[in-house]
């Protein structure tokens, strides 16, 4: 866990569908977004870390800006026509096209997104 100075930060809010991974982002018209090729798997290394491996849903904060307690970052490895795919800890993962072609996140894929995953509070 770090600390470091505020930056704006994107919230969703991940759960399971049949065993997958899914977000919605209302302002995109996003329901039941799947994560792409590898993002998954990341998502379960990073919940492993944080002893949430039986969560059903949990917070998922991000930015291209540290942020105060973030859990980790990934590191862009290339901007492919599907969306551009990052590294966390040896696996890669390609994140939404649809998502930043809209540019409803970055205008253009950020060269590192630093994250944190919570619990979400009953």
């Amino acid at each position: 866990m770090n600390k470091t100075a505020t930056t704006e930060q994107i919230v969703v809010e991940p759960y399971r569908v049949s065993g997958s991974w899914v977000f919605d982002f209302p302002p995109a018209g996003v329901i039941a977004q799947p994560f792409a090729r590898g993002i998954p798997e990341m998502l379960d290394i990073v919940l492993a870390r944080k002893h949430m491996e039986n969560v059903r849903e949990f917070r998922l904060s991000f930015s291209s800006g540290s942020f105060p307690e973030w859990d980790g970052e990934l590191v862009l490895v290339e901007t492919e026509p599907g969306g551009p795919r990052y590294r966390l800890t040896g696996v890669e993962g390609e994140l939404s096209g649809r998502l930043f072609l809209l540019n409803f996140f970055f205008p253009e894929p950020p060269q590192k997104l630093y994250f944190r995953v919570e619990h979400i509070e009953e």
